[in-house]
């Protein structure tokens, strides 16, 4: 028994270490990979449908979520807890709790509607046109997020605003009655069955119904193709059916045995509390179960590289010139404008002398030169953006640095209390005039802002 004990702490403390470096990796790691992946998805370029990139799109930005308030915000202060003990003193912690789990059910929730909207694609050709098109994967996306938020409220009443810094599920303290309350052992159990109980069986399920249908329809297919005497030696249409229930299957896989663990050590340390002292696992069961939960935030990038060739295509342009390809949309979408620095600028200027040269000399001169005024509105956003930035962060710096200097002995280089108030004034004001100037600078821009507040729900399930 005592050499048992002695593996299991040898166990728990190997694992302490790993977390350690483990965590932290997979938050730098993560959040870049989550991003990325956004931006490629978003660009319609990956050859996949436009619902299916929705739900991608969604799932990818649900993990980001996971990863800033479960990884970052919540196991990486427990990891270090002695450098976080400042949070002991921030009552958030209920409030966290409920952006945390909201965030993890829609993580959860997504890949269950993406599963269930192949499997309609796959199965169901009549509700296929209807279901599968990008408005109801919005709608669909929408509703599940709001229901899940809605449903995680709970949590705010059943912890406490104090952060406890411990690696259990309760990472905040507890309201009092409520850790050995039935009514609220019911809840959470109730909790559990929906994130990630339930998405078990419907995928699951969902998957084995889809391999039945492809498999009953292959079989006809090549039954078809094996008379006719035109057969070639590949079919694109089973290819793309075996590309399609790769996807599937590799994601469901992916959840559902990177989940399974954590799964089974909540709901045994919860029956233990209840007086189940049977049902006890030990203590490293719980922490394999967090490590293998959190690594499902960041594994789908992997698989859509492995399955997906155009990802990988663009997934690499991305990495490769990340400010030519990365693009951001003001007014119509199809538009791009490029991030430029200085060289862009002065590109633009060299550029509009020979050109204003060339015009000069032509008898076709007209009163106004298209290309001119898009390069002037470009060089008008490129400087009013960056000067922007620049004026609104200036005094700021030179405040932290002052400061700074001061405490090491520089007497000479303080600054007055109020250039401190009035650097933390501009540089919270620089996040939103950038809105402004798009506003003022974009016409198209404009007329999009105008549709969105005069019909936001309109604009944004349209």
């Amino acid at each position: 028994m005592d050499s048992f004990l002695i593996i299991k702490y040898l166990i728990l403390g190997t694992l302490y270490d790993f977390q350690k470096i483990y965590y932290p990796v997979l938050a730098a790691v993560a959040v870049p990979v989550n991003a990325m992946t956004i931006i490629v998805l978003s660009r319609g370029k990956c050859g996949l449908a436009k619902c299916v990139t929705r739900y991608l799109v969604a799932m990818a930005a649900a993990d980001l979520l996971v990863v800033i308030t479960d990884l970052i915000l919540r196991q990486i202060p427990i990891t270090y807890r002695s450098q976080f003990t400042f949070l002991y003193h921030v009552p958030v912690c209920n409030i966290h709790a409920v952006l945390l789990n909201a965030a993890t059910d829609c993580s959860v929730w997504f890949t269950v509607t993406f599963t269930f909207d192949r499997f309609v694609a796959i199965c169901c050709q009549k509700l296929k046109t209807k279901y599968c098109t990008e408005k109801t994967a919005a709608v669909v996306l929408g509703t599940v997020s709001v229901l899940f938020c809605l449903k995680n409220i709970f949590w705010y009443f059943f912890h406490t605003g104090a952060y406890i810094l411990s690696n259990s599920p309760w990472f905040c303290g507890v309201t009092s009655g409520a850790l050995f309350s039935q009514m609220w052992t019911g809840i959470e159990f109730l909790h559990y069955l929906l994130t990630p109980g339930v998405p078990f069986v419907l995928i699951v399920l969902l998957n084995a119904l889809t391999v039945r249908h492809i498999l009953v329809a292959s079989r006809a297919r090549r039954r078809l193709r094996g008379h006719s005497n035109r057969e070639s030696p590949s079919d694109p249409e089973m290819e793309n059916r075996r590309k399609s229930i790769i996807l599937l299957f590799v994601i469901s896989g992916n959840f559902i045995l990177l989940w399974a663990l954590f799964l089974v050590s909540v709901v045994s340390q919860r029956m233990f509390l209840m007086g189940y002292s049977s049902l006890y696992l030990p203590a490293f069961v719980k922490e394999m179960g967090f490590i293998l939960q959190l690594l499902s935030c960041c594994t789908n990038t992997c698989i859509y590289a492995m399955t997906q060739t155009k990802f990988r295509e663009q997934l690499k342009n991305v990495v490769k010139y990340p400010f030519i390809e990365g693009h951001t949309c003001i007014g119509d979408r199809s538009e791009k404008v490029h991030k430029v620095d200085s060289e862009y600028g002065r590109h633009i200027l060299v550029a509009s002398r020979a050109r204003r040269r060339l015009r000069d000399h032509s008898k076709r001169q007209s009163a106004s030169d298209p290309e001119m005024e898009n390069r002037r509105k470009s060089i008008i956003l490129l400087f009013v953006v960056s000067r922007n930035f620049i004026l609104l962060w200036a005094l700021f710096l030179v405040f932290v640095v002052s400061e700074r200097m001061f405490l090491m002995g520089y007497s000479s280089v303080y600054l007055p209390t109020f250039v401190e108030e009035m650097g933390f004034m501009l540089q919270l004001l620089s996040c939103c005039t950038n809105t402004c100037i798009y506003a003022i600078t974009q016409i198209k821009f404009r007329e999009q802002l105008k549709n969105v507040v005069k019909y936001p729900f309109i604009v944004i399930v349209g």
